[in-house]
């Protein structure tokens, strides 16, 4: 009996102990809990873990044990992909974070939003109930997280977007390097600090393995956050990645040196001529040798109208000269008709002196008006050499230019500040285009092209990438990189020109390539020669030299040869003996009125040689 009784009593207690135990395990669990029966599905049990990467990802792993208390096809679990981040100094700072890698451990369907990433588990033609386990895990990556001062990790474990209660959380925490123990905090939906028996944690190493007791409506969330030395995270390309930064702006640099290359026509065997070639006159090869017609082209019809009889022009002195019209022009070039019609009135046939003289005080007036008109009515005759170069090289550089320095830009920041297009990225991206064109119009001087390129680079660099440069040196160097192949992009495209010679006129430039270098290189023993063949060569070529530029130059090579002075050109005073230097004043004379009529017209001429001093 008395072991009847003792086992009686060892059966009551074990009643007593195991049935309260049934009891209260029951009742943690939410599907068993009345005040939770609104809710058409609640999670008993959410199961979270961890692997932070030290490249700022993580690797998510949720197990989630939800109990469906009616019918339904399944889960939604939503991911925010933003959040605001405070940095240390007080400023916020917007995060941005991407997924990769998802899997579901059933059927499910995916949303992304603007910042929220939706996983809906089942299917449409299948209900769940009673308990189910739903498994989801994902590489979410973070990438800069906007301090320089410190790094950081603040990931919500049950966010406000999980819209079913939750009774328990299991976490995990897998960190890739030791760090400071008491700097890991867990946070509630107010930023309120989470103390007490509610949260319990421990550490392993790198690791955090914790519990949450209490019951988290759909509108909490349970935080964790965790301070970290600056430099903790490390963002970096994949080399992949940086094979393509480095390799797009350097080939964009190669295609751009091939072009400029191939466009470079062979250079064809120098030519010498003595003479000009085809009877063209000074300002007909002033244009071809650059296609301009620039004022000394013009002014150099004085002269050479002047020794085919029609111009004289008298001294009176150094700063005084008098044009005159000796007959009318009955030539066949129509730039010299012009030119004559413009400057000078008809003769009167019925004067007795067959001459027109232009008071020196009207000079500059007659030549800027002769000036406009030569250029603007002689395209017909002039302007055929030349034709415009296709804008198939602006297009070429252009694209280069915003490959070399957008796509590094792009990799970059699709890495670390996890890139997406805003208004922001839209607007800064037309402007740098806009300054990307403006610096290959060409007419821009190179300096004033290179500048404007350099200030399309500040809003894509600071715009962009604000904070990022201590964060990585790396990307900072390869903006650098990029940007400078932009600028050799610049440079290369100054070198091709404006205008070609069409493709039946390039043995004539040649040949006036040719002349020119007679007229600014030939050596005197050369030009002593041809003088005394042809007295008039000295005097007939000055034309044509200050139509390149060269008058200068051209006068010092006779400095010892024997000249003569010409019928169409009257010394105030003739010197004993005759120099190449008899031309001095009125050279002088021409570049005074030459540098008036540009300053009238607004003109720049690039042909400013005529002071140019060589040693013979």
């Amino acid at each position: 009996m008395k072991k009847l009784k003792y086992l009686i009593i060892i059966l009551l207690l074990l009643l007593i102990i195991i049935f309260p135990v049934r009891a209260e395990g029951e009742s943690e669990l939410l599907s068993d809990n009345p005040e939770y029966d609104s809710y058409p599905v609640v999670i008993n049990k959410y199961d979270i873990s961890l692997i932070v990467h030290d490249n700022n990802t993580i690797e998510v792993n949720h197990v989630i044990h939800a109990f469906f208390k009616e019918p339904g096809n399944g889960l939604t679990i939503k991911i925010p992909l933003e959040r605001v981040v405070t940095r240390p100094n007080g400023s916020p700072f917007l995060h941005r974070a991407t997924l990769d890698d998802i899997e579901v451990s059933d059927e499910y369907t995916e949303k992304k939003g603007k910042d929220i990433y939706e996983i809906t588990t089942g299917t449409i033609d299948r209900q769940l109930q009673g308990d189910n386990t739903i498994k989801i895990s994902y590489l979410y990556k973070l990438g800069y997280d906007g301090t320089k001062e410190e790094d950081s990790l603040v990931y919500a474990l049950k966010n406000q977007f999980v819209e079913v209660p939750v009774g328990k959380v299991d976490f995990k925490i897998s960190l890739p390097k030791e760090f400071n123990k008491k700097q890991v905090m867990f946070y509630d939906e107010n930023g309120h600090k989470i103390m007490g028996d509610a949260i319990s944690y421990s550490f392993k190493n790198n690791i955090i393995v914790g519990e949450y007791n209490k019951v988290l409506m759909p509108e909490s969330e349970l935080t964790v956050a965790c301070s970290f030395p600056n430099g903790y995270f490390f963002i970096e390309s994949s080399i992949i990645n940086k094979i393509i930064m480095f390799s797009i702006p350097a080939i964009c640099v190669i295609v751009g040196l091939a072009y400029l290359v191939v466009k470079k026509k062979h250079k064809k065997p120098e030519t010498i001529e003595f003479y000009p070639p085809d009877e063209l006159n000074s300002v007909e090869m002033g244009y071809i040798i650059d296609g301009k017609v620039n004022v000394s082209d013009v002014l150099s019809l004085l002269p050479h109208l002047a020794s085919k009889g029609y111009i004289r022009i008298v001294e009176n002195n150094k700063d005084n000269y008098n044009i005159i019209k000796m007959k009318e022009y009955d030539g066949t070039k129509t730039s010299e008709k012009i030119f004559m019609d413009s400057l000078f009135a008809p003769l009167d046939p019925e004067s007795e002196e067959p001459a027109t003289i232009i008071p020196n005080e009207e000079i500059v007036k007659r030549l800027s008006r002769t000036m406009s008109t030569v250029k603007k009515e002689i395209k017909p005759e002039v302007y055929n050499y030349w034709a415009i170069t296709p804008t198939t090289s602006t297009i070429l550089y252009l694209t280069c230019m915003l490959l070399s320095v957008f796509v590094p830009m792009l990799i970059i920041t699709a890495e670390i500040l996890i890139f997406r297009i805003t208004a922001k990225l839209v607007i800064i991206s037309i402007i740098t285009l806009i300054m990307f064109i403006i610096s290959l119009l060409r007419k821009l001087p190179i300096t004033i092209k290179m500048f404007v390129y350099l200030v399309g680079l500040v809003p894509v660099y600071l715009g962009i990438v604000t904070g990022l440069m201590d964060v990585n040196r790396i990307s900072f160097l390869m903006f650098i990189y990029s940007g400078i192949c932009g600028l050799l992009l610049v440079l290369f495209f100054n070198k091709i020109p404006y205008k070609k010679i069409k493709d039946d006129q390039s043995l004539l430039l040649e040949r006036i390539k040719g002349f020119r270098v007679v007229i600014g290189g030939a050596d005197r023993d050369t030009l002593a020669d041809i003088q005394e063949k042809d007295p008039s060569y000295y005097t007939y070529m000055y034309s044509y030299a200050f139509a390149f530029g060269l008058s200068t130059r051209w006068m010092q090579k006779f400095d010892t040869i024997a000249v003569q002075i010409p019928e169409w050109f009257e010394l105030v005073e003739e010197p004993l003996e005759v120099t190449s230097r008899f031309l001095d004043n009125f050279n002088g004379y021409l570049l005074e009125k030459q540098t008036t009529i540009e300053k009238t017209l607004q003109i720049d001429t690039p042909k400013q040689e005529h002071e140019y001093k060589v040693e013979i």
